[in-house]
């Protein structure tokens, strides 16, 4: 009986730690999408609408908006 009690132990504590890894790793990802000392929303941008869709799902107006809002990566276009 005591090597269910510790079968089921381990089970559960795999369990908990995949999940908290699968947390952190999200974390991880949204942390490589905005780089808070890159904002600065004072910045001149131009006035050119040529829409990007930033890592974070946000579409901005253009490349340079999106570089001052502290966006590390973005493709060409509106987000869907």
């Amino acid at each position: 009986m005591k090597n269910n009690n510790f079968l089921s132990l381990g089970l559960l504590l795999c369990c908990l730690l995949t999940v908290m890894c699968t947390r952190k790793t999200e974390v991880e990802e949204e942390d490589l999408c905005i780089d808070p000392e890159k904002i600065n929303l004072e910045a001149p941008c131009y006035l050119i609408y040529a829409p990007v869709c930033g890592c974070d799902a946000k579409t901005y107006s253009n490349d340079c908006v999106a570089e001052t809002n502290g966006v590390l990566n973005w493709t060409e276009g509106e987000c869907p």
